[in-house]
């Protein structure tokens, strides 16, 4: 019976409304000026980059290209904006037919997607 009731008392904790601030809209541009200086993030930093370097085998596409494609949720969206803060010039890649991540979005209907990519390319460089 006990352990019943610690069970519950787990769950109901768990289920009760987070108190920490939601993080800030990555649409907005203050999402993209904050950046850490330590060396160990630059470290981290480089070796995201050289992943974000491989592309898949059948088209060509980057892994921009595939999370536009894939959704526009705020998972996806949040997503993108990292690895623009990676590398940048992720927004601009063509794959195999010619296509950008914003095609790739526009392509599968991801209006959320699209208006994040519209948003980085304006930033890009």
């Amino acid at each position: 019976m006990a352990d019943v009731a610690a069970n519950e008392g787990e769950q109901e904790a768990a289920a009760a409304p987070s108190t920490t601030t939601a993080a800030p809209d990555p649409a907005a541009p203050a999402a993209l000026s904050s950046s850490s200086s330590s060396s160990s993030s630059s470290s981290s930093s480089a070796a995201a980059a050289a992943l974000l370097d491989g592309v898949t085998s059948n088209e060509g596409d980057s892994l921009l290209h595939v999370i536009a494609a894939c959704g526009d949720d705020q998972d996806f969206v949040d997503c993108a904006y990292t690895m623009y803060q990676v590398k940048s010039s992720l927004v601009m890649a063509r794959n195999d037919k010619g296509n950008t991540p914003l095609h790739c979005a526009a392509g599968a209907g991801n209006d959320g997607m699209v208006a994040c990519i519209i948003a980085l390319a304006a930033r890009w460089r």
